[in-house]
Protein backbone atom coordinates (compact mmCIF):
# COMPACT_ATOMS: atom_id res chain seq x y z
CA UNK A 1 0.00 0.00 0.00
CA UNK A 2 2.66 2.11 0.72
CA UNK A 3 4.71 1.48 -1.98
CA UNK A 4 1.48 2.26 -4.52
CA UNK A 5 1.59 5.70 -2.79
CA UNK A 6 4.92 6.20 -3.19
CA UNK A 7 4.33 5.73 -7.16
CA UNK A 8 1.41 7.97 -7.01
CA UNK A 9 3.24 10.93 -4.79
CA UNK A 10 6.00 10.50 -7.40
CA UNK A 11 4.29 10.54 -10.71
CA UNK A 12 2.44 14.18 -9.20
CA UNK A 13 5.39 15.55 -8.54
CA UNK A 14 6.23 14.84 -11.91
CA UNK A 15 3.07 16.10 -13.57
CA UNK A 16 2.81 18.96 -11.33
CA UNK A 17 6.70 20.13 -12.52
CA UNK A 18 5.69 19.58 -15.78
CA UNK A 19 2.78 21.86 -15.66
CA UNK A 20 4.72 24.33 -13.66
CA UNK A 21 7.56 24.31 -16.55
CA UNK A 22 5.00 25.18 -18.98
CA UNK A 23 3.24 27.87 -17.12
CA UNK A 24 6.32 29.36 -16.66
CA UNK A 25 7.55 29.67 -20.26
CA UNK A 26 3.90 30.93 -21.00
CA UNK A 27 4.63 33.49 -18.75
CA UNK A 28 8.18 34.12 -20.04
CA UNK A 29 7.25 34.28 -23.85
CA UNK A 30 3.83 35.17 -23.44
CA UNK A 31 3.54 37.61 -20.49
CA UNK A 32 -0.26 38.00 -20.05
CA UNK A 33 0.51 41.55 -18.94
CA UNK A 34 1.25 42.29 -22.98
CA UNK A 35 -1.77 41.70 -23.48
CA UNK A 36 -3.58 43.37 -21.05
CA UNK A 37 -1.69 46.31 -21.44
CA UNK A 38 -2.71 46.22 -25.41
CA UNK A 39 -6.27 45.61 -24.77
CA UNK A 40 -6.31 48.61 -22.30
CA UNK A 41 -4.98 51.00 -24.85
CA UNK A 42 -6.95 49.59 -27.28
CA UNK A 43 -10.08 50.55 -25.14
CA UNK A 44 -8.78 53.80 -23.81
CA UNK A 45 -6.64 55.26 -26.48
CA UNK A 46 -8.52 56.38 -30.00
CA UNK A 47 -5.30 56.28 -32.04
CA UNK A 48 -4.74 53.19 -30.62
CA UNK A 49 -4.19 50.46 -34.26
CA UNK A 50 -1.91 48.51 -35.71
CA UNK A 51 -0.95 49.46 -39.00
CA UNK A 52 1.59 49.09 -41.77
CA UNK A 53 4.65 51.06 -41.19
CA UNK A 54 4.84 54.05 -43.09
CA UNK A 55 8.00 54.85 -45.63
CA UNK A 56 9.70 58.26 -45.49
CA UNK A 57 9.35 59.03 -41.65
CA UNK A 58 6.97 58.99 -38.73
CA UNK A 59 3.45 59.27 -39.78
CA UNK A 60 1.16 61.29 -37.60
CA UNK A 61 -2.74 62.21 -38.09
CA UNK A 62 -4.89 65.19 -36.58
CA UNK A 63 -7.80 63.24 -35.28
CA UNK A 64 -10.60 65.68 -33.76
CA UNK A 65 -8.67 66.87 -30.65
CA UNK A 66 -5.53 64.98 -30.53
CA UNK A 67 -2.36 64.11 -32.47
CA UNK A 68 -1.73 60.33 -33.35
CA UNK A 69 1.73 59.46 -34.63
CA UNK A 70 3.46 56.24 -35.35
CA UNK A 71 5.02 54.38 -31.88
CA UNK A 72 7.06 51.90 -32.08
CA UNK A 73 6.88 48.20 -33.82
CA UNK A 74 4.00 45.50 -32.96
CA UNK A 75 6.34 42.58 -34.09
CA UNK A 76 9.62 40.89 -34.52
CA UNK A 77 8.66 40.97 -38.71
CA UNK A 78 8.83 44.71 -38.21
CA UNK A 79 6.22 44.94 -40.57
CA UNK A 80 3.76 46.84 -38.44
CA UNK A 81 3.47 49.72 -35.70
CA UNK A 82 1.14 51.16 -33.54
CA UNK A 83 -0.46 54.69 -33.74
CA UNK A 84 -1.11 56.15 -30.10
CA UNK A 85 -1.74 59.36 -29.30
CA UNK A 86 0.88 61.79 -28.68
CA UNK A 87 0.63 63.41 -24.82
CA UNK A 88 0.54 66.99 -24.41
CA UNK A 89 0.56 67.61 -28.26
CA UNK A 90 -1.18 70.27 -29.57
CA UNK A 91 -3.23 69.33 -32.54
CA UNK A 92 -4.20 72.94 -33.55
CA UNK A 93 0.24 74.11 -34.13
CA UNK A 94 1.38 70.52 -34.75
CA UNK A 95 3.62 70.45 -37.76
CA UNK A 96 6.71 68.19 -38.83
CA UNK A 97 10.19 69.88 -39.14
CA UNK A 98 12.15 66.63 -41.14
CA UNK A 99 11.70 63.01 -41.22
CA UNK A 100 11.20 62.16 -37.46
CA UNK A 101 10.82 65.68 -36.08
CA UNK A 102 7.70 67.36 -35.19
CA UNK A 103 6.82 70.67 -32.93
CA UNK A 104 3.80 72.30 -31.73
CA UNK A 105 3.39 75.67 -29.81
CA UNK A 106 4.74 74.26 -27.13
CA UNK A 107 7.28 71.24 -27.67
CA UNK A 108 9.99 70.03 -29.94
CA UNK A 109 9.32 65.78 -30.47
CA UNK A 110 12.00 62.81 -31.72
CA UNK A 111 9.41 60.22 -33.08
CA UNK A 112 6.85 60.04 -30.11
CA UNK A 113 9.17 61.04 -27.71
CA UNK A 114 9.17 64.85 -26.86
CA UNK A 115 12.60 65.97 -26.31
CA UNK A 116 12.64 70.10 -26.02
CA UNK A 117 10.28 72.95 -24.57
CA UNK A 118 12.04 75.43 -26.67
CA UNK A 119 10.41 74.89 -30.27
CA UNK A 120 11.31 78.57 -31.27
CA UNK A 121 15.10 78.27 -30.97
CA UNK A 122 14.80 74.63 -31.98
CA UNK A 123 17.59 73.78 -35.05
CA UNK A 124 19.47 71.83 -37.12
CA UNK A 125 22.89 71.73 -37.02
CA UNK A 126 23.93 69.10 -39.24
CA UNK A 127 24.28 65.29 -39.52
CA UNK A 128 22.40 63.99 -36.49
CA UNK A 129 23.00 66.99 -33.89
CA UNK A 130 19.89 69.48 -33.30
CA UNK A 131 19.89 72.29 -31.35
CA UNK A 132 17.87 74.97 -28.73
CA UNK A 133 19.14 77.59 -25.88
CA UNK A 134 20.05 75.34 -23.63
CA UNK A 135 21.12 72.27 -25.32
CA UNK A 136 22.12 69.67 -28.15
CA UNK A 137 20.42 66.80 -28.56
CA UNK A 138 20.95 63.45 -30.76
CA UNK A 139 17.89 61.51 -31.33
CA UNK A 140 15.69 61.28 -28.22
CA UNK A 141 18.08 62.57 -25.80
CA UNK A 142 20.23 65.61 -24.78
CA UNK A 143 24.02 65.23 -25.15
CA UNK A 144 26.81 67.01 -22.03
CA UNK A 145 28.63 69.41 -23.99
CA UNK A 146 29.68 72.99 -24.57
CA UNK A 147 26.93 74.98 -26.29
CA UNK A 148 29.14 77.49 -27.05
CA UNK A 149 32.16 76.33 -28.89
CA UNK A 150 29.70 72.91 -30.37
CA UNK A 151 30.58 72.86 -34.29
CA UNK A 152 29.23 70.00 -36.93
CA UNK A 153 32.21 68.91 -38.93
CA UNK A 154 32.53 68.49 -42.17
CA UNK A 155 30.62 65.01 -43.49
CA UNK A 156 28.30 65.77 -40.50
CA UNK A 157 29.91 62.42 -39.13
CA UNK A 158 31.82 64.15 -36.19
CA UNK A 159 31.67 67.33 -34.51
CA UNK A 160 33.38 68.99 -31.49
CA UNK A 161 33.33 71.42 -28.71
CA UNK A 162 36.21 72.72 -26.69
CA UNK A 163 37.05 69.68 -24.93
CA UNK A 164 36.00 66.47 -26.59
CA UNK A 165 35.24 65.10 -30.15
CA UNK A 166 32.22 63.51 -30.55
CA UNK A 167 31.20 60.78 -33.29
CA UNK A 168 27.89 58.37 -33.22
CA UNK A 169 25.55 59.70 -30.05
CA UNK A 170 27.17 59.73 -27.39
CA UNK A 171 30.14 58.32 -28.14
CA UNK A 172 33.51 60.77 -27.70
CA UNK A 173 36.88 59.87 -29.38
CA UNK A 174 40.24 60.81 -27.80
CA UNK A 175 41.83 62.81 -30.20
CA UNK A 176 43.85 65.96 -30.53
CA UNK A 177 41.81 68.71 -30.54
CA UNK A 178 43.81 71.00 -32.17
CA UNK A 179 45.05 69.06 -34.97
CA UNK A 180 41.64 66.92 -35.36
CA UNK A 181 39.99 67.04 -38.83
CA UNK A 182 36.90 65.21 -40.25
CA UNK A 183 37.58 63.42 -43.60
CA UNK A 184 35.15 62.38 -46.06
CA UNK A 185 32.48 59.13 -45.32
CA UNK A 186 33.71 58.15 -41.76
CA UNK A 187 37.17 58.68 -41.54
CA UNK A 188 38.75 61.39 -39.57
CA UNK A 189 42.89 62.19 -37.89
CA UNK A 190 44.72 64.21 -36.19
CA UNK A 191 48.47 64.42 -36.07
CA UNK A 192 49.05 61.11 -34.01
CA UNK A 193 46.45 58.96 -35.49
CA UNK A 194 43.80 57.92 -38.25
CA UNK A 195 40.39 56.87 -36.96
CA UNK A 196 37.35 54.95 -38.65
CA UNK A 197 33.82 55.77 -36.96
CA UNK A 198 31.93 52.85 -38.88
CA UNK A 199 32.80 49.50 -37.50
CA UNK A 200 30.21 47.07 -37.28
CA UNK A 201 26.74 47.16 -36.37
CA UNK A 202 28.10 49.26 -33.32
CA UNK A 203 29.20 52.27 -35.82
CA UNK A 204 31.83 52.59 -32.71
CA UNK A 205 35.43 53.84 -33.68
CA UNK A 206 38.71 52.22 -33.90
CA UNK A 207 42.17 53.81 -34.66
CA UNK A 208 43.63 52.44 -37.91
CA UNK A 209 46.87 50.99 -37.34
CA UNK A 210 50.18 51.64 -39.35
CA UNK A 211 47.86 54.87 -41.01
CA UNK A 212 50.19 57.90 -41.51
CA UNK A 213 48.12 60.91 -40.31
CA UNK A 214 50.15 63.01 -42.59
CA UNK A 215 49.74 61.88 -45.97
CA UNK A 216 46.58 60.32 -44.99
CA UNK A 217 43.88 61.17 -47.86
CA UNK A 218 40.07 60.16 -49.13
CA UNK A 219 38.38 60.68 -52.14
CA UNK A 220 35.67 63.23 -53.48
CA UNK A 221 33.20 60.92 -55.96
CA UNK A 222 30.03 59.96 -53.48
CA UNK A 223 30.75 56.34 -54.75
CA UNK A 224 34.09 56.53 -52.91
CA UNK A 225 33.77 57.62 -49.85
CA UNK A 226 34.49 54.38 -48.23
CA UNK A 227 38.30 54.61 -49.66
CA UNK A 228 40.80 56.68 -48.68
CA UNK A 229 45.23 56.09 -49.22
CA UNK A 230 48.05 57.37 -47.64
CA UNK A 231 51.91 56.57 -48.16
CA UNK A 232 51.56 53.10 -46.77
CA UNK A 233 49.22 52.13 -49.01
CA UNK A 234 44.69 51.69 -49.85
CA UNK A 235 41.92 51.49 -47.47
CA UNK A 236 38.18 50.37 -47.80
CA UNK A 237 35.62 50.59 -44.77
CA UNK A 238 38.70 51.09 -42.52
CA UNK A 239 40.90 48.10 -43.33
CA UNK A 240 43.87 47.72 -45.46
CA UNK A 241 43.56 46.57 -49.35
CA UNK A 242 46.16 45.76 -51.99
CA UNK A 243 44.12 48.09 -54.40
CA UNK A 244 40.92 49.35 -55.18
CA UNK A 245 38.81 47.59 -57.99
Amino acid sequence: MNRNKNVCNIRFGFILGILSALILLILVFFPPYYYFVVFLHYLTDPCYEKREIAKGGYPYEIRDDRVCIQHGYADSSLLFARMKTLKGADPKTFEKIDYNHFKDKNHVYYKSSQISSDPENFEHLGGIYYKDTSHIYTYHFAIDVDIATFEVLEGNFFAKEKNRVYYNYNETIDADMESFQALRGHYAKDKNYVYYTNVGSSGRSIIIDGADPETFVTFDAPEDEWKAKNKNGYYEFGKMVQSFE
